[in-house]
């Protein structure tokens, strides 16, 4: 197969009568045109494959752009809720301390008043044996 440009001569005729058409010299002859046609025809069927494979490339790319984008949607949103989270937890641990306080002033109080409780369970006793003993006085002295 001749390449393009090249010159060839035909059986070694000095006439020139096989010199090829790549050079716009000489009459073209069956062979050479059927070359040519099988050359246009590889060069269409490489043309298609090529632009085949730059519309599977653009393809991919157009897919892979939307698929950057969702990522890029799903990653603000769950920034979105990651913050939202992190405030939430700010203020259970506010509302916490809060309560963790409360809780303490509520156990002091309560302590406080249980002590009370137990002085005022031990003056009654006092009064009560006070009383008993005024009583039996009382009874002896009848």
């Amino acid at each position: 197969m001749a390449k393009k440009g090249s010159t060839s001569t035909g059986a070694g005729s000095p006439s020139g009568g096989g010199i090829g058409i790549g050079n716009g010299v000489g009459p073209a002859t069956p062979r050479r045109s059927n070359q040519h046609e099988g050359e246009v025809e590889r060069l269409r069927a490489q043309l298609h494959e090529q632009a085949v494979h730059t519309s599977l490339r653009k393809a991919d790319s157009t897919f892979l752009q939307a698929q950057l984008q969702e990522k890029d949607v799903l990653l603000r949103d769950i920034s979105q809720i990651l913050e939202a989270v992190e405030q939430r937890q700010l203020q259970l641990e506010n509302e916490n301390e809060k309560l963790k306080r409360e809780w303490e002033k509520s156990m002091a109080a309560l302590r406080s008043k249980e002590s009370e409780s137990l002085i005022l369970e031990k003056l009654m006793k006092k009064r009560e044996n006070e009383i008993k003993r005024l009583r039996e006085q009382l009874g002896d002295g009848k």
